[in-house]
């Protein structure tokens, strides 16, 4: 007969299939979200949206050279998240050590227009400092985003982007 979880069981099942250790932990998970016990059902569901939560968070990668950034971007850019990435695009365009800024959106799942307005504001500050700002791995609708606006060639200059990724998937 299988044990009945407890809360510090269906924790430990959050943390495995958090880190993808354990893609049974998941289904622990989605199991005591029918739990008889109301307590334990609560506990599923409240580790479960928080995953959901950590999931949509924007991670940022800066990897810098002697002449060049490039910035590597995962997750959505919104209103929450694109103060983030205008902190760390402002403080790598005014250390002055990068004549060109690379920004890889190959694993960003979404953006809206703040994520716009911060990307322009950046531009800004990247050509008063005579840095060449450009966008990298855009994709599907991020891609039309960029395309529809018509703000993709003040990026790339003939509006063309490289798809290919060059950041290290982690």
């Amino acid at each position: 007969m299988k044990p009945q979880p407890d809360a510090v069981y269906l924790f430990f099942c959050h943390l495995e299939w958090r880190d993808r250790r354990n893609s049974h932990a998941h289904k622990e998970l989605l199991t005591a979200l029918n739990h008889e016990d109301i307590e334990m059902r609560q506990v599923a569901e409240s580790l479960l949206h928080r995953s959901a939560e950590t999931a949509d968070t924007l991670n940022i990668n800066v990897t810098e050279s002697k002449n060049d950034a490039l910035v590597c971007l995962s997750g959505p850019i919104d209103i929450d998240s694109s103060p983030a990435l205008r902190d760390q695009l402002l403080a790598l365009l005014e250390s002055r050590r990068s004549s060109m800024v690379n920004v890889d959106f190959s694993a960003v799942t979404h953006i809206d227009s703040s994520a716009v307005a911060t990307l322009i504001e950046a531009l800004k500050i990247a050509r008063s400092r005579k840095t060449e700002l450009k966008l990298q791995g855009l994709h599907d609708a991020l891609l039309r985003v960029f395309q529809f606006t018509g703000i993709l060639s003040l990026f790339n200059g003939s509006g063309q982007t490289v798809v290919q990724s060059h950041c290290e998937v982690v």
